[in-house]
């Protein structure tokens, strides 16, 4: 019986493109939630930001942004730094991703010390994996679609799982 407790731990790796830039990003698919959703819709009717940076740095447990060579941390503060539009378009590819995500090992080293917001305070200074996103395995084989080869987690949520369409996030 899947137990939903172990499978919030999983992370999916998501690749968007901003200005002509391919961006990478591990999130957690099970943390987009309500409070998620309400953060995307305060953005539209009331200017609020805050609570839409917040949702990020809860989801967002890694991604290669970089300013001058310097990782950009994926906070409240990091966020902010870059600007609504790389992080709303980070997350209009996070809820398209949510239906069928590829799920992916952790980039980051397991730690036993939780964090208040599921993300490790040194998220940005481990390096992303080395393992490939190409849908051959190295006998030629293709892959199923959706799913990471040595990933011990299911390949993907049911299909028509709840969630914002993309033309509903700004």
């Amino acid at each position: 019986m899947p137990d939903l407790a172990a499978l919030r731990q999983n992370c999916a790796r998501l690749e968007f493109e901003y200005a002509g830039a391919i961006f990478t990003a591990f999130y957690r698919p099970l943390d987009v939630d309500d409070e998620v959703h309400q953060s995307v819709r305060g953005m539209g009717i009331g200017g609020e930001m805050e609570p839409f940076y917040a949702a990020l740095e809860r989801l967002v447990i890694w991604w290669d942004a970089t300013e001058n060579g310097v990782a950009i941390p994926t906070t409240v503060d990091g966020f902010k730094g870059v600007g609504v539009g790389l992080c709303g378009t980070l997350m209009r590819a996070i809820l398209r991703d949510l239906g069928n995500p590829t799920w992916a090992p952790s980039p980051l080293p397991v730690s036993t010390t939780p964090s208040s917001n599921g993300s490790s305070p040194t998220a940005n200074s481990a390096p992303p994996p080395t393992t490939s996103i190409s849908s051959s395995a190295p006998n030629g084989h293709t892959s199923p679609h959706g799913t990471w080869r040595d990933s011990p987690t299911p390949p993907s949520t049911p299909a028509g799982a709840p969630g914002l369409a993309a033309s509903d996030v700004p």
